[in-house]
């Protein structure tokens, strides 16, 4: 995939953000101050794409999830942790009551 397909691919994740944040919360434990990991977000972009009919080979996934948690982290929806986890930053997402959010 060249670098504008992948550019196009992340404007069309920014454009639907909270469409893709809720679908990220649909399939992973995604809420306020939860850990996530870079692996969660590769295969969430994945599933994210596959229903969309696009698929993505493993090098643009990569580069895609790259770009896509560095404009998270700069939007302060992710916090970082460590290489590959941060910290979800997101009150809406907050749980009001303790155990299985699902």
């Amino acid at each position: 995939m060249s670098e504008n397909k992948t550019n196009q691919l992340f404007d069309l994740i920014i454009n639907e953000e909270d469409i893709f944040l809720d679908f990220l919360r649909s399939k992973f434990p995604f809420f306020h101050k939860s850990n996530f990991f870079l692996r969660d977000l590769e295969y969430g972009i994945k599933s994210f794409f596959e229903r969309k009919n696009v698929t993505l080979s493993i090098s643009d996934n990569l580069r895609l999830s790259s770009k896509l948690g560095n404009y998270f982290e700069n939007k302060s929806y992710f916090v970082k942790v460590n290489d590959g986890v941060w910290k979800i930053n997101l009150p809406q997402y907050i749980t009001t009551k303790p155990g299985d959010p699902f």
